[in-house]
């Protein structure tokens, strides 16, 4: 069997060793955290950029749909 001073060592050891894991865990988590924020921010972002594109081809749209009847007007008005 093991002594008491044999039994005290290795229950330091592995006391310290979960204080070392619980850092580690610790620091993870924390980066998982700045990482999440992140993507949320990302994700916010792209979808403003696709509701910006998405104004812009109705914009250009609009006004080729102009630029058509005034064009088709004039050629109206030159013919009459």
């Amino acid at each position: 069997m093991r002594s008491k001073a044999e039994t005290e060592e290795v229950a330091l050891e592995i006391t310290s060793e979960l204080s070392r894991h619980r850092e580690t865990i610790s620091s993870t988590h924390s980066r998982v955290r700045q990482v999440t924020g992140l993507t949320h921010r990302a994700r916010r972002i792209v979808q403003s950029m696709s509701r910006r594109e998405v104004q812009q081809k109705l914009i250009l749209w609009g006004v080729g749909g102009c630029i058509v009847i005034v064009f088709l007007i004039l050629v109206y008005g030159m013919m009459s």
